[in-house]
């Protein structure tokens, strides 16, 4: 027989209510896991120990990982320098200060000056990789926003960044660079990972994020990145996940950052590094820096361009003289991160090693027109005030 109409309304409703339950029950138990940064598995909450639970996903280890001694995915990749920080033409490392290279307009290559000096020696001012022939500043703009109609990542980055400076004589447009800059991002261009890290975590044009800043720096440091490694240092020291700094400063330190190696042995000094750690961080400094070490052979393609006081040719034959590029008074040595703490005079102190802190950030994209070409977001280190 069919159930009285009472008996199935009720039955209806309980119906309902197992469902909900099961509902709230399954969205609580999704809730509740967690990536693990190591082994990269989705766990329960309670496969973390109370420390590495308040911790971001990339540098939290689940508690076998930690008993294994698993290594972070994030600490895995990028330990070496990848095939595009590589002069096209000698095939060597380009050096970290990108006032010794250049990028053309016309190819997008990243071209070291040694190679451009000894090119312009043997008369050929146009491009030495691609032969195109030397623009001038209106047909670089030209021949870059070509690139990108095309999807070069490269071009898109720079176009990002003559917009975020108003290079080529565009109107200074941050939102438009921003935009750029997320597109080559999706790419994979980590220049434009780490120039949305700069912009996000110092906040002048934007609205300061630290967590897009720490995920675009993670990013680019994954592919290589040298100053990115070493900003993600400076903010895990900051926010006092000291053991997760020193890992990021050692890896950037065999990369060749001398800031980065400074900061290793101040924390040596300080008693929180270990002499082997410091040891291996010299080593592997020095064969980086060994590897980038121009060729005493002065027909050799870096000449000796190293310090940058070579005089280059432009397309008329004249002769003229880089000069640097570097801002000052700018980026975190005037604005810590973290609590958002302050210093006097503009200088930063990391909770480190309790030393002023280099850091690194975004730099415009010089304009120049000649064999040089543009040149790419600098990545050089700000000065900090009253340094000079």
């Amino acid at each position: 027989k069919p159930h009285p109409p009472f008996l199935r309304t009720e039955s209806a409703s309980s119906t309902r209510r197992q469902r909900q339950t099961t509902r709230v029950d399954r969205k609580r138990s999704t809730s509740d896991m967690k990536i693990c940064g190591a082994c990269v598995r989705e766990l329960p909450d309670g496969s973390y120990s109370e420390e590495q639970r308040g911790l971001r996903q990339s540098i939290r280890r689940c508690e076998e990982c930690v008993a294994a001694g698993n290594q972070l995915v994030l600490m895995k990749k990028g330990r070496t320098r990848s095939e595009e920080d590589d002069c096209p033409i000698c095939q060597l490392p380009l050096l970290l200060d990108t006032r010794h290279s250049s990028c053309r307009p016309c190819c997008m290559k990243e071209v070291c000056n040694g190679c451009l000096f000894a090119a312009a020696k043997r008369g050929m001012l146009d491009c030495p990789f691609c032969r195109a022939s030397v623009p001038d500043e209106s047909q670089s703009l030209a021949m870059i926003r070509k690139r990108v109609a095309a999807g070069d990542p490269v071009a898109i980055c720079t176009l990002g960044a003559e917009y975020r400076f108003g290079g080529y004589g565009l109107k200074k447009d941050v939102t438009r660079a921003v935009e750029l800059y997320e597109r080559a991002a999706e790419l994979g261009e980590k220049d434009a990972h780490y120039n949305l890290g700069a912009l996000y975590d110092e906040g002048t044009d934007v609205e300061t994020d630290t967590a897009k800043a720490i995920r675009h720096y993670e990013a680019a440091a994954m592919c290589g990145h040298v100053y990115a490694r070493h900003n993600l240092g400076h903010i895990d020291g900051m926010a006092g996940n000291r053991v997760i700094a020193q890992q990021h400063f050692l890896i950037s330190a065999k990369l060749g950052s001398d800031d980065s190696l400074r900061m290793v042995k101040a924390a040596f000094m300080a008693g929180l590094a270990t002499k082997a750690d410091f040891a291996s961080a010299l080593r592997g400094h020095q064969n980086a820096v060994d590897e980038i070490r121009p060729q005493e052979d002065p027909r050799a393609g870096r000449g000796a361009l190293r310090d940058g006081r070579r005089v280059s040719r432009t397309a008329s034959g004249s002769a003229r003289r880089r000069t640097s590029t570097t801002p000052t008074g700018e980026g975190r040595g005037r604005r810590q991160g973290g609590q958002g703490r302050r210093q006097a005079a503009g200088r930063g102190v990391s909770s480190l090693a309790g030393v002023p802190l280099p850091y690194h950030a975004e730099k415009p994209s010089s304009s120049m027109s000649g064999p040089r070409g543009t040149i790419k977001s600098l990545r050089l280190p700000r000065r900090r005030s009253g340094t000079g």
